[in-house]
This record gives C-alpha cells, structure tokens and sequence, in this order.
C-alpha cells in the first residue's frame, strides 16, 4: 500500500526550520511541552502527529481517533472503510458511520496509523462520485484504508485543520462500494467508474440521454435482431466487500422488443476465483417501464471484491439506471469515531531566559 512517510523526513527539516525551530517551549492543549520536537502527550494516549504530510510551517488543530473492531474471521489489508460526512453535532444519516468534518477543505485532510505512517484515503460526494478539490461535502463521504487482524482491534487518526496544508497527489482508489449510482458523471462517451464492453455492427453499450429514470443520464444495451446472445455489458469493477457480509443490490430496468431478458449480475469473489457466486436479477422480457429488480446475498468467506454490471441476453433494447448498494450485516466489524481533539499551540518567547555574556 502506498503512503506519504517517505516524504516526511525532509518536510519536517522545512517547516520546523520556518515556524518552530527557534522556539523551545510550546504551550498545548495538553500543558507545556518544552523542546520543539517532543511529542505532546493527549488524552487518547497517542502522542499528536507532526509533521504530517506537506505542513508548510503550520501543524493540524483537530484530529478524530477511529477505532475498527474486526469480527470476522479474516485479516484485512486495505479494505476501506467509508464513513460518512456530517456537519459537527448533527445526526448519523441513514445509521451509518459517520465523521463530523464537514465543509472542510480537502488538502487539510490526512489519515494515518498510532505509528505515523500516513495512509492515502479518499472522498467523495453523496451519490460516490470522486472528489479530488474543494470542501468536504455533507453526507458525502471519506473512504480510509484498514489493516485488521482477524478478531483483531486497530486505530486510525483522521487530522485536519491546518489552514496552509498542501494538496495530496494520490488518492486511495479501492471502492468501498459502487460509485456513480446513478451514471450521471462523466467524460466523452463513459460515466466515471463504469466500463463498456467493446461493441460489434450487431450489438453495443453505451451511455444514453434517452428517457433516464432520473437525471439526464442511463446506460444502455442495443442488440439487433437475429444476432446470437452474448454478455455484453456496462461494468463496474473492484468493488469491496466484507467475507461473511449480507449486501442488498437494487437497479432500475426498462425494454423495449427484448427477446429474451434484461437485468443486472453481480459477481463476487476474490483475485483467484472472481465468480464465486454471480447472482443475476432479471428484469423479463419484451417491452416495459421503468421497475425495480433487487437480490440479496452473502459474501462467501475469502470473498473480497464484487463487481456489478448490465445484461441484455438476447436481442432489443434496454436500459438501466440508479443502482442502490446496502450492507445488510454489520457484525462483521464495529467502528467507533470518537470526539474530536484539538490542539493549539502557543509560541512562548524564551530571549529573557537565554545564558547571558559577561
């Protein structure tokens, strides 16, 4: 997994010698720290982070502390976590997990581990479109690595408040769950995070303004009369998913002279076996309205990713739109966000103190 700890080094020589070298005395949150690369000690027990990831002589005010629980029987390496964006003080939307950090700019963000090592991690806006500029949108969401033993306990520190942080190049690219929902981003002829597959004179995928459930996009399948079935479909690949987890999948269908039958697929598994399972919700045949088709399943233990598509096995026209993605089964891990904390340090002029030349 990639990380920003081995830019740190150098970066700490800059913003120390720009904002704290010359002082030896800070005064925190926490008491009185009195030599300028000390650890502050903070009530949670882990020393506060500095410095951090691209601090241009500043250092982050606020952190939250992430505790994940792994109840299941399978190490985690990676897996992301998606929490919620909310505003201070307001409710979890929906029951999920959630973090208070709302209306924060993106650069200031930074995650790593009680050790240090800064982690990538990812956000984006409700409907799991990526965000890579600007502030952290509300009941949008933050998506951060975990490594977990089995049965294991592990913490992580989300930071930010530091007015003058630099803008991270990477992002974390695992997707905790399928993004785009509804197919209305995008660029040329693709939506973002989905895939067509290479089409023929006979059959084709595409991106469509034709009638879309909702928005002003959907996607699309046209196969032409007499032409032998086939699976081509518009994908979305490497979603994450919890071994021993219950997941619900919705999708919207309409036909229209589709001999045979129009739906959605799932396929889950891992990087060895990616079908372990592949359920398929069929939507029917011949010609129809917009009407929901929905599944639900369980992760076979070892599963780790799934990826969702379109289906059109026959011949006609179909379309699809607004995907509905839902964890169903939450004993697998536990996720406690705690109160933030807040650090403020004070630059405490020490010239009277010095040895004086006689």
């Amino acid at each position: 997994m990639r990380h920003h700890q081995m830019l740190v080094p150098f970066l700490a020589l800059i913003s120390f010698s720009v904002g704290f070298v010359n002082a030896s005395s800070f005064t925190t949150d926490y008491g009185t720290t009195t030599t300028s690369n000390q650890q502050i000690e903070t009530p949670s027990g882990t020393p506060w982070h500095h410095p951090l990831y691209l601090p241009w002589g500043e250092y982050w005010r606020n952190r939250i502390r992430i505790t994940y629980q792994n109840e299941s029987s399978q190490d985690l390496a990676g897996y992301p976590l998606a929490l919620r964006i909310v505003a201070p003080g307001e409710e979890n939307p929906a029951a999920t997990v959630a973090i208070p950090i709302a209306g924060h700019d993106m650069k200031e963000i930074r995650v790593c581990t009680p050790e240090g090592n800064e982690l990538l991690w990812a956000a984006y806006d409700p409907d799991m479109v990526r965000l890579s500029q600007g502030s952290l949108p509300r009941h949008g969401w933050l998506v951060v690595p975990v490594t977990c033993p089995a049965n294991g306990v592990c913490e992580l520190f989300v930071y930010f408040n530091n007015p003058q942080a630099g803008e991270v190049p990477d992002y974390f690219l695992t997707r905790a769950r399928p993004v785009n929902c509804g197919v209305e981003e995008g660029i040329g002829s693709t939506p973002v995070g989905w895939q067509h597959d290479p089409g023929d004179e006979e059959r084709r995928a595409y991106w469509s303004d034709e009638r879309p459930r909702s928005g002003k996009k959907c996607l699309a399948i046209e196969v032409k009369p007499g032409a032998k079935p086939s699976w081509i479909a518009t994908r979305q690949l490497g979603i994450a998913i919890m071994p021993g987890a219950r997941y619900r999948f919705r999708g919207w269908v309409r036909a229209e002279n589709v001999e045979g039958y129009a739906g959605w697929y799932i396929h889950v598994g891992n990087d060895e076996n990616p079908m372990m399972i592949a359920p398929t919700v069929w939507a029917g045949g011949g010609t129809y309205d917009w009407k929901v088709v929905e599944t639900e399943f369980t992760a076979p233990e070892r599963a780790t990713v799934a990826s969702i598509g379109t289906v059109l096995w026959g011949t006609g026209r179909a379309w699809f739109d607004d995907v509905q993605w839902e964890e169903l089964d939450k004993r697998t891990h536990c996720v406690t966000v705690h109160p933030a904390e807040s650090c403020q340090l004070t630059e405490v002029d020490l010239a009277q103190s010095w040895p004086r030349a006689k």
